[in-house]
């Protein structure tokens, strides 16, 4: 049983999460990658052998977070994991959001004293971090890499690359039932708030 899948940002393979009998739970999600083709299938090399939320994908790879602190890749051709950068201040358990040209990140972070902080920004290498005083739920980047859209309370946040605040609008609706999309062109973004967008 498949419970979640999202294609390759070149297309090449589509990652997809699979129910698997074994272990404790009795049933575990797996993360795998196939080729387009469907030719070759591979088991993924994350950390975790039941994965609770659906990995951030971007045409280099899949993303974990690994003892907290780590942040890996994981090629999507099964080959060995890579350690690619320390976080120590990420909120452990929640989502990265990884732009599609992966030279920026976005992340739930934790404050000073090891409370929810909010939200923070990067780049690939560690520099130009900042962190904002938004507490996402979920996040999106726009295809182009340039905006990051947060579903934060009853509130969708748009943030520029560099940090800024662009927009602000407030919903009608929880964080829970809000899902964020972008098109294409990046120009527009679609929030879709339970069955209505």
């Amino acid at each position: 049983d498949v419970t979640g899948y999202a294609w390759s940002a070149d297309g090449l393979y589509v990652v997809y999460l699979h129910m698997e009998p074994m272990g404790s739970p009795a049933y575990v999600q797996v993360a795998y990658s196939v080729t387009r083709d469907g030719k070759k299938r591979q088991r993924l090399d994350f950390d975790s052998s039941n994965l609770s939320v659906f990995p951030e994908v971007t045409r280099g790879g899949a993303w974990e977070l690994r003892s907290g602190t780590w942040l890996w890749r994981v090629p999507l051709d099964g080959s060995q994991a890579e350690k690619v950068l320390s976080v120590p201040d990420a909120d452990s358990g929640n989502p990265f959001r990884i732009a599609p040209d992966e030279g920026r990140m976005a992340y739930p972070c934790r404050g000073a004293s090891g409370s929810s902080g909010g939200l923070c920004l990067q780049n690939a290498d560690g520099s130009n971090w900042m962190r904002l005083d938004i507490r996402p739920y979920d996040m999106a980047w726009s295809l182009d890499s340039s905006t990051l859209a947060v579903s934060s309370g009853r509130d969708i946040v748009l943030i520029a690359r560099a940090g800024t605040l662009l927009r602000k609008v407030t919903l009608d609706a929880i964080q829970e039932d809000v899902v964020l999309h972008w098109a294409a062109c990046s120009r527009y973004l679609l929030a879709s708030v339970g069955s209505v967008v």
